[in-house]
């Protein structure tokens, strides 16, 4: 087996024909300092990108999302202040109702009754006892 370099790349040569085994150490350390490189820039991208989300934030352009847990919580506070307010409104019922059956009570009611002569219907008051 005979083998070739070209290019920074490493052929192997048998019977007539080339076929790419590797690369030369230059190209591999050559492709390493460029993905060092890469990572370089987006690593200065993404702080300058966070950079950028902390300015919106600042000047009340964007929020920051809310997590779990202050989901969570803001949702047990409108459970507990609907919980209040449903409470105070039976309370407000309740009072009602006792201020509506004692007005009937002490009030006069019109009733309707049949007159036994004719069949006329007659409206009368009646007196509660």
């Amino acid at each position: 087996m005979n083998c070739l370099i070209e290019n920074n790349n490493i052929f192997k040569l048998e019977y007539g024909q080339k076929e790419c085994i590797g690369v030369t150490a230059a190209a591999y350390k050559e492709l390493e300092n460029d993905l060092i490189t890469a990572l370089e820039k987006a690593e200065n991208y993404k702080q300058l990108s966070e950079e950028y989300k902390q300015k919106l934030i600042d000047n009340g352009l964007m929020t920051v999302p809310k997590t779990a847990e202050e989901i969570q919580m803001e949702i047990l506070q409108g459970l507990n202040n609907l919980t209040g307010v449903v409470n105070n409104l039976g309370k407000r019922l309740e009072v009602l109702e006792n201020e509506s059956s004692s007005n009937i009570e002490n009030s006069e009611t019109t009733q309707c009754r049949t007159d036994e002569n004719n069949g006329s219907i007659r409206k009368g008051k009646a007196v509660s006892k």
